[in-house]
């Protein structure tokens, strides 16, 4: 678990970034929850991380889905699949799904 290096901003506009910024290969996927961050190559291990440190935690509607950037930055998936869309980092040309929802997932990067 890590703490969040600053607020979270779902909504940056990332195309004012000086540099490429991508989606880190280094356990990418990490869900939020408050101010922590639990990292995994997978949503699921990311999941079962927070599980460990928080065992008793059920409050899921107040987590947050996303990815690290290789600058260190947490970005909800909508962000992280622009980001990666502008890294050559999708593998192929589609996204999967979570849930009912077209979403970025961990398994839609090249690695």
């Amino acid at each position: 678990m890590e703490r969040a290096p600053h607020s979270f901003e779902s909504k940056r506009n990332i195309d004012e970034a000086e540099e490429i910024e991508a989606i880190t290969k280094d356990e990418p996927a990490a869900i939020m929850y408050g101010d922590q961050i639990f990292r995994g190559t997978s949503h699921m291990l990311a999941m079962m991380k927070l599980k460990a440190e928080l065992p008793d935690f059920d409050d899921f509607s107040s987590l947050v889905d996303g990815f690290i950037t290789t600058q260190g930055r947490f970005v909800d998936r909508e962000e992280a699949e622009v980001l990666a869309e502008k890294a050559h980092q999708l593998e192929g040309d589609s996204i999967g799904y979570n849930g009912d929802e077209r979403s970025l997932d961990s398994k839609d990067l090249i690695h």
